[in-house]
């Protein structure tokens, strides 16, 4: 539940035997490669300007050809290295996967155009499904010499109209072919010469013009059972097209998998050629692997010819911190998100997942607590987790749990509070408040020693020493704590008053002159502040801001106070709108209420935990400024969805 602690390992042999070497590196999956030149002080970089990477045009058809299959391709660094693969074999490869990307493109276009025709013949069915009682052929209908024929729909409201004006209508006949109660298909003939008019009339009604396809030239009914049997046919052939897809994708799914797996290992070689080093015929590799790995790694390294291998520790390369690789149990593994979205613990720094972990679980279940709506966020989760494979489900989960385990604490079960007897924070509003602030008082004590722990670690004497949040901050904080204490209850003293002062008035000076001691201890010469007046002015502001920091940061806890009475308003509001005249509640009500109470309230606390986290706590004792290793150990090739 750490950071995990690395070595350096830095291999140098003959240029004869680097392939290999940098095969043995690349394949180890817990190898973390780093600039060689950066390490031991080499220039000129193996990869010379300008090469193009040869591998690029393969990944990409394999990328490609993986997304039309409806397959992923999932690749890590593994422990057996990459065989190389000559010019000849490469370009026998680009053209495999070329010939198998036209093979099914061609597949694509014959099942989309099956696709189209049976659409297409399902569209003119219909058309004239509205027509099949005409024993007229349809190139007669559409080619009378004096009239111009319209086929369609109109509002059934128009159709009555027409009717009872028909007496009035010149120049047009209108037969409906099929009625119901929103809309009348029909057709109208009108004479060429006052076709325009006519056509406007009944644009006029609503009429929606419908274009019979030119592909339909004889009775209705003779054409509706043509266009079916074609139906049925276009469907034959395409069940018979996706079985064969399906096939070829079985067949061929296992030579992608292997091209992937060689070519994205030698293309990961390929990349990594630019992290070493290549002078006077000698290379060097060099990068980070768990220091429990180191030795097998190094055995490897050492059975390969002229090459000979140093380990080193971190703190022998200043100029280079190593990457930060954090290792959590699986509960509180997805708690990592919170704290990489804040930053990345550097490689000297505590990892704060345990502790976000911990805090934000308990944090959610004081100022959100109900055993059934925890029970339904837990479900929730899991169904997400289960669905998405995504952390926030495990996490939502979690927090449902804490909600339910404090649902308990409270009484409340769906807002029911006469079902389980607990602690009510309505009836306790004080005590609730000032528990809350009291909260908030430990968690920055505590962060207050994590962040000395973190100081000791980096043997940063300012840090946790000197700082507002070291130990002068501290027990300047811990003075005032215990005035607060003391102006409510006097008896609650335990420390004399002039010690109080003593030990105040010493910490305020201590913070007020940090920046020339912290300068003393290290025995710098000009340790003294040049310009004394802006000296003063700057620490006089800062010490401001620290005293001012410690008050509102300990009153911002208030709100998991305010938030547990939050809870309990919402759910009286739920219930006063369930209450119906027999004095029994609506279900409906009750149901609508409690699943909004879930999502907007529980949506409210998650941030709110949050911003605890990162404004209150975070900014005491965690900078954040680690880093990963930048190039990709993982790669995703194609699509989840499958065709």
């Amino acid at each position: 539940m750490a950071v995990v602690k690395l070595k350096l390992i830095v291999a140098t042999g003959d240029e004869g035997h680097y392939e290999e070497a940098l095969s043995v590196c690349a394949a180890d999956p817990d190898f973390h490669f780093e600039n060689a030149a950066d390490i031991v002080g080499q220039t000129g970089y193996h990869i010379i300007k300008g090469e193009a990477n040869p591998y690029t045009a393969i990944i990409s058809m394999l990328d490609g050809l993986c997304k039309s299959f409806g397959i992923q391709i999932h690749w890590e660094p593994s422990s057996k290295p990459a065989e190389p693969i000559g010019d000849e074999e490469l370009i026998d490869i680009a053209r495999h996967l070329d010939e198998l990307q036209k093979n099914y493109a061609e597949m694509t276009q014959r099942k989309q155009a099956l696709i189209s025709s049976i659409k297409e013949s399902e569209q003119i069915v219909s058309q004239l499904e509205h027509l099949k009682d005409s024993n007229i052929t349809i190139d007669r209908l559409v080619n009378f010499e004096y009239f111009r024929f319209r086929f369609g729909r109109l509002p059934r409201e128009s159709y009555e109209s027409i009717q009872m004006y028909s007496a009035d209508l010149k120049d047009v006949f209108f037969f409906p072919s099929s009625i119901d109660r929103q809309e009348v298909w029909g057709m109208y003939f009108a004479v060429r010469s006052q076709a325009s008019r006519v056509d406007a009339l009944f644009n006029s009604l609503g009429f929606e013009r419908t274009y019979i396809s030119d592909k339909a030239h004889r009775r209705p009914i003779e054409e509706i059972n043509s266009f079916l049997a074609d139906i049925d046919r276009y469907k034959e052939e395409l069940s018979n097209l996706e079985l064969e897809m399906t096939e070829f994708r079985a067949t061929h799914e296992a030579t992608l998998r292997t091209y992937a797996e060689q070519i994205l290992s030698l293309n990961r070689m390929f990349e990594l050629r630019k992290h070493t080093t290549l002078a006077k015929g000698n290379f060097c590799i060099a990068g980070w692997i768990p220091a429990s790995r180191t030795n097998s790694l190094a055995k490897s390294l050492d059975q390969i010819e002229t090459v000979s291998c140093t380990i080193e520790k971190p703190a022998a390369f200043d100029r280079q911190a190593p990457p930060t690789i954090i290792k959590n149990n699986p509960v509180f593994r997805p708690f990592e998100d919170f704290v990489k979205m804040y930053g990345l613990p550097s490689y000297n720094e505590m990892d704060p997942t345990p502790f976000v972990a911990i805090t934000y679980f308990i944090f959610f279940g004081l100022m959100f607590g109900d055993v059934g709506q925890g029970l339904v966020l837990t479900l929730a989760g899991a169904l997400i987790w289960f669905a998405k494979r995504a952390n926030l489900g495990k996490i939502i989960a979690m927090i449902g749990v804490s909600s339910t385990i404090f649902g308990f604490f409270y009484g409340s079960v769906f807002g029911f509070e006469d079902i389980i007897h607990g602690f009510n924070p309505m009836e306790n509003i004080n005590t609730t408040l000032f528990a809350a602030v009291g909260i908030g008082a430990v968690m920055i004590i505590t962060v207050m020693i994590l962040n000395i722990c973190n100081g000791i670690r980096q043997r940063n004497n300012k840090k946790f020493l000197l700082s507002p949040n070291g130990l002068a901050g501290l027990f300047l904080y811990l003075a005032f704590v215990i005035v607060a204490i003391g102006i409510f209850d006097i008896a609650a003293l335990f420390i004399p008053a002039w010690l109080l002062v003593a030990i105040i008035v010493l910490m305020l000076s201590l913070l007020f002159f940090s920046a020339p001691l912290s300068a003393l201890l290290q025995l710098k010469k000009d340790w003294m502040p040049k310009n004394k007046l802006e000296f003063l002015l700057e620490s006089f502001f800062e010490l401001f801001e620290v005293i001012l920091s410690f008050i509102t940061n300990t009153i911002s806890f208030i709100r998991i106070g305010a938030f547990a009475l939050s809870h309990v308003g919402m759910m009286t509001v739920v219930f006063l709108l369930a209450q119906s005249a027999n004095g029994g509640h609506s279900p409906l009500i009750l149901i609508l209420g409690n699943l909004f109470v879930i999502g907007f309230e529980g949506l409210i606390v998650g941030i709110q935990v949050l911003r605890l986290e990162f404004y209150e706590l975070f900014g005491r004792f965690f900078d954040g400024d680690g880093y990963m290793i930048d190039y990709p150990r993982k790669l995703v090739l194609g699509a989840t969805d499958s065709q």
